[in-house]
């Protein structure tokens, strides 16, 4: 099927972001459900799922994945640099393609006509900042950890030695709207964010202005790393800018973990990969990483895509998030393979 008849609800957004990114043609190859194309000297894929039904309506899951660099046969020797790196992201995160040795930048999102008014926007960020992140991490991860970008080429038009003006989307649309206030400074979707976590959460703290923060529980191997019984931690802010976009919310989910630098980059990509695969309505908007040595969900949301609902959504998702990878951990721990079967215990 191919995505420029626009035949359903995930076919036609991949039309729209194609549209948005302004896709030259002969920098792009049709794929089933959505198509890949070269914005610079690496290629980035965007596609659509098959739509699962759920509560009477289809839901579509969205992906947009870009290459990065090659694994060189050890591809384990850049899961810490990389992990670190990606501590800054936006909504990519850091995923390895076994089959061909490189790792890439992936984001997702489940599109369902509920969400398409607000989503549509989030997910063409998504690919926009991807390519923007994608050319820095391969110009500092090639200085810094020698890795060798996963350049290629269009089959037809070869390599590509402009760039599309897509490249410049995050210093031109991103960037300026991050200088000014974060828009989600007092807001009335922190009161609903408290209302929802209320109900989940084991505790929670907020100044219904700036941050809030909560505590999930654990049952799931580690060792915590308080005092008390381990729980999951998340903190949602509008007081950690960007180092690049500015101001914006921060969001960032930890779990109570106490592993060694190594340990926590491998399971972050581990993590990031078993996410990219399921299906577990959760958006995959931002990434597993080393944040502080500590194994962490990171997300930042660019002051230009404020809306009223995302702060609630994807709070929710953090939630989600939370109680998956618990209890992701404690299966998988007996059953792991021997290398992360050791990172979790």
């Amino acid at each position: 099927m191919n995505w420029q008849e626009r035949s359903d609800l995930g076919l036609a957004l991949i039309g729209d972001v194609h549209d948005l990114l302004r896709v030259e043609d002969a920098w792009r190859i049709d794929e089933p459900r959505g198509f890949q194309w070269w914005p610079a000297e690496f290629a980035q894929h965007v596609w659509a799922d098959m739509g699962l039904y759920h509560h009477e309506q289809a839901v579509y899951r969205m992906h947009v994945e870009t290459d990065l660099i090659s694994g060189r046969g050890h591809h384990e020797d850049f899961e810490l640099a990389l992990e670190t790196a990606i501590d800054q992201c936006t909504f990519s995160a850091i995923v390895y393609d076994k089959a061909r040795d490189l790792y890439r930048l992936h984001s997702s999102v489940y599109a369902s006509p509920e969400n398409i008014h607000w989503l549509k926007k989030t997910f063409f960020a998504a690919a926009a900042l991807q390519i923007a992140e994608a050319r820095d991490l391969i110009t500092s991860l090639s200085r810094g950890a020698a890795a060798v970008p996963a350049s290629s080429a269009h089959p037809r038009s070869g390599l590509r030695s402009q760039p599309s003006p897509v490249v410049g989307a995050r210093e031109q649309f991103f960037k300026p709207n991050g200088a000014v206030e974060s828009r989600w400074t007092g807001v009335e979707e922190w009161h609903e964010m408290e209302r929802l976590m209320k109900r989940e959460a084991l505790t929670i703290d907020t100044d219904h202005t700036h941050r809030l923060y909560a505590e999930f529980g654990w049952q799931g191997p580690g060792v915590a790393l308080t005092s008390h019984e381990p729980r999951v931690q998340l903190e949602i802010t509008t007081r950690e800018p960007h180092p690049i976009l500015g101001n914006g919310l921060h969001l960032t989910l930890t779990l109570p973990l106490a592993l060694e630098a190594k340990r926590v980059a491998h399971l972050a990509i581990e993590l990031n990969e078993v996410e990219r695969k399921d299906w577990k309505r959760c958006h995959m908007l931002g990434s597993w990483s080393d944040h502080q040595d500590q194994l962490a969900f990171r997300c930042f949301v660019p002051n230009t895509l404020y809306n009223a609902e995302l702060l609630p959504k994807l709070g929710m998702d953090m939630f989600v998030r939370a109680a998956w990878a618990d209890e992701w951990c404690l299966q998988h721990r007996a059953s792991a393979p021997e290398a992360l079967r050791a990172t979790l215990e």
